[in-house]
């Protein structure tokens, strides 16, 4: 015959846990009936307080002037998808950069066979070499609204979302893009769909110099 010693020190620690078990299960009860105590009101009104602060923070209205500038941006888009041709004239480590973050996430993982990347070297053949490190590259409007849609994720402009495929741009890169951006979309918003007036447009030149100040005796100053 088996015998069992009981412990009163586990029978006293049993018989405690079943209590503080019970009460849980009837304050849970009571507070769902909604029988607070002034201090759980109190607690329960601050807690709500604090979460409509939260939620009113997080949808603040839209700026209006982001929704401009993205609005500007899909303008530009519509535009730039009727160009035909335009030129490009840039240094050679600009078109560099261009073609760089052009290339992000163009093939895709798992897949067997793709179309040829005209980003990676279709390209070539539009590039004709100028003097002094300077490239000319002729783009069509495709090409443009494409160039112009990366630069605007690159830069942050407002509106706009970072594919997971793409990498943070860093202060400088930021920088070249929204003067690539700027650069472009000032040519593209010359553009008038439908125009009777068949005017080319001008290239987009990416070539900031300063101003030559003159001296007395008629020589540059910088």
């Amino acid at each position: 015959m088996t015998a069992f010693i009981i412990n009163v020190t586990d029978i006293v620690g049993l018989a405690r846990s079943l209590e503080a078990a019970a009460w849980t299960v009837a304050d849970t009860i009571r507070v769902i009936l909604g029988n607070l105590t002034p201090e759980e009101v109190a607690e329960r009104d601050a807690a709500a307080r604090r979460r409509r602060e939260r939620a009113e923070q997080t949808s603040a209205p839209a700026d209006p002037q982001s929704d401009e500038t993205f609005r500007q941006h899909t303008r530009r888009l519509e535009l730039a998808a009727g160009i035909s041709r335009v030129e490009l004239r840039c240094h050679q480590d600009t078109w560099l950069f261009v073609t760089t973050w052009m290339q992000y996430g163009r093939y895709p993982a798992g897949l067997l066979s793709f179309p040829d990347n005209w980003w990676k070297e279709s390209y070539r053949s539009r590039v004709t070499e100028l003097e002094h490190d300077m490239r000319e590259i002729s783009l069509s409007g495709i090409q443009v609204a494409e160039i112009l849609d990366r630069l605007a994720v690159t830069l942050g402009l407002p509106g706009t979302s970072r594919p997971i495929y793409l990498p943070r741009a860093g202060a400088t890169d930021r920088a070249l893009a929204r003067r690539l951006y700027d650069g472009i979309g000032a040519i593209v918003d010359l553009v008038q769909p439908a125009s009777s007036d068949q005017v080319s447009l001008p290239p987009i030149v990416i070539d900031d110099r300063p101003a030559a100040l003159s001296n007395e005796t008629g020589n540059a100053e910088i």
